[in-house]
């Protein structure tokens, strides 16, 4: 037998269009919530608020929010769900408790999967949006701007349909139309509310050299957060297994080591790098893109012939490692390493003509010389 509900006169707070209040259950008095469309509600949001219970009907996942009750057809709509312990933005704010932070960014990408499996893209990601509930199970929660692969679910107009807020919301959202905004858009949003966890700064202007945020997560939050959506992520799926690989203790793979050091070798015997071996070498540092340990080790050693071959055969690919090592050189560094990095710094500026690479590796000396007293810069 379905539990039947009704709406009490306390409220839990409320948005643009609908109005939040506990409800009552003969099963568990109080612990529901019930979000009901506000009386002067116009047409889009109207609009809006029954997509988001049209798609939260079709979802059954444990990490987004349930619809227990819903009647969309009555002069006042309304949809009944579990009431949250609390928001994301409330629990970072004021660091309530000890909040597995890591664990929280893991269930919020189980639920974006979800949803993208099932063609629904959210596309309003933030932390107010995030709903944490009693026993710590992550919720994803208002699907107002949400899409869906298949439109005959909803009628969509694009009118104030951009949405989003600005400081999560991916960039496409407010210069394309909604056919072009995909699974990318979430990604974005995704690395900036980890940026969010991770620091307790909204991201108004991102500092990825946070002292609280990993080495290893800093190219994860870095790439998911790009402007341009071809060079983010392309899964939610592939994000996490970066995030979960670089917070797994390791060392360097031998074989990895060894097959580097070895086409070094060989360039420096023969005087020649083949395509093939190119290619090898970018694919070698791209797959190890979260592992400092590897490229603090490596990278200086390649000569900058080598990376100027690399750079030749994949500008954009060079242009990724080259920030990935850039990135996990700037914090602290013993002093002798820092020697290290400027040799191979001052070997890259003279060979590469490239201005973003010219420009980084002068912020770089510049910064090094301040912070260590050891100038590079000739």
């Amino acid at each position: 037998m379905n539990p039947s509900f009704t709406r009490t006169d306390r409220p839990l707070g409320q948005g643009t269009f609908a109005r939040v209040f506990i409800a009552n259950s003969d099963i568990a008095p109080g612990a529901f919530a019930w979000k009901e469309l506000k009386e002067e509600a116009r047409d889009s949001d109207r609009e809006r608020f029954l997509r988001e219970v049209r798609l939260l009907s079709t979802m059954r996942h444990k990490n987004i929010v349930p619809i227990l009750a819903a009647d969309i057809a009555c002069e006042s709509p309304y949809f009944v769900m579990p009431k949250a312990h609390l928001n994301l933005e409330t629990a970072v704010r004021f660091d309530l408790g000890q909040l597995n932070r890591m664990q929280i960014f893991r269930e919020l990408a189980a639920g974006l999967i979800y949803a993208h499996s099932q063609g629904i893209k959210h596309r309003d990601l933030k932390p107010d949006n995030v709903l944490i509930a009693s026993d710590g199970t992550v919720w994803i929660s208002d699907f107002g701007l949400a899409t869906k692969s298949d439109l005959s679910l909803l009628t969509i107009t694009r009118t104030n349909d951009t949405g989003g807020t600005a400081l999560y919301s991916a960039p496409e959202q407010y210069n394309a139309s909604l056919k072009d905004v995909d699974e990318r858009a979430d990604v974005y949003s995704l690395g900036r509310i980890l940026y969010y966890l991770l620091t307790g700064d909204h991201p108004y202007c991102m500092d990825e050299k946070h002292p609280k945020i990993p080495e290893g997560l800093r190219y994860v939050i870095r790439r998911a957060c790009r402007t341009n959506p071809e060079e983010r992520f392309p899964s939610v799926s592939e994000m996490l297994d970066d995030a979960d690989y670089a917070l797994t203790p390791r060392s360097i793979s031998r074989s990895k080591e060894d097959e580097i050091r070895g086409l070094i070798e060989a360039y420096e015997l023969l005087g020649v790098l083949s395509e093939k071996d190119a290619h090898e070498i970018i694919k070698t540092f791209s797959n190890e893109a979260t592992n400092s340990v590897f490229y603090l080790s490596i990278f200086p050693t390649v000569p900058a012939e080598i990376w100027k071959y690399c750079h030749n055969q994949n500008p954009e690919a060079f242009w990724r490692i080259f920030e990935c090592y850039d990135g996990f050189v700037s914090g602290s560094l013993p002093f002798d390493y820092t020697d290290r990095v400027a040799n191979c710094y001052s070997r890259i500026f003279e060979i590469l003509e490239e201005n973003r690479i010219r420009e980084r590796i002068l912020e770089r000396l510049v910064c090094m010389g301040h912070s260590h007293n050891r100038w590079h810069v000739h």
